[in-house]
């Protein structure tokens, strides 16, 4: 199965893709929330939705997700997570992250959701959607950031090769 690493809220971490059956488990839960999501990417197809779009289809999405759905996936995203915590003595070792979600996660909640974001993007559940809205948001920014400069580069780096 497939593992990533990330860096998270200051936390170095490592996610592995759950199993089918977990998976499975996963997506049914998720699907009454989604629709919101799917209303976004939807809309699509009649006008490039904005960042609000998305925001409004992720706060949607939470505001249908049951807290008992919640504490399922995050425990079970939970069990395929390592954290690099420092011990205090020598350099930072690997913990399962459920016996530490509250040391990284308490009063940190938008890297939680960037977490449990992870998650859902590393299982593939709802893959295409979750592109589309993620070129939303990266159209989105690149429209709110100002204006650079441009240099005419060709894109070519000046840089020599390394050996």
């Amino acid at each position: 199965m497939k593992k990533e690493i990330r860096a998270i809220g200051g936390f170095k971490m490592q996610m592995t893709q759950m199993g089918v059956i977990t998976g499975n488990e996963i997506l049914l839960r998720l699907a009454r929330p989604a629709t919101a999501l799917f209303a976004v990417a939807a809309a699509e197809k009649h006008k490039t939705p904005t960042k609000e779009d998305v925001i409004k289809g992720l706060v949607g999405a939470l505001q249908n997700l049951r807290p008992s759905d919640m504490r399922f996936i995050v425990q079970k995203f939970a069990e395929c997570t390592v954290v690099w915590l420092p011990d205090g003595k020598t350099a930072p070792k690997d913990y399962p992250l459920p016996d530490h979600l509250d040391q990284v996660f308490a009063g940190n909640y938008p890297a939680e959701l960037e977490w449990l974001r992870w998650g859902i993007e590393l299982n593939r559940f709802f893959g295409s959607v979750l592109d589309r809205l993620s070129a939303v948001e990266d159209v989105a920014a690149s429209k709110s950031d100002s204006p650079t400069a441009s240099t005419g580069s060709s894109g070519a780096s000046s840089a020599a090769p390394s050996a």
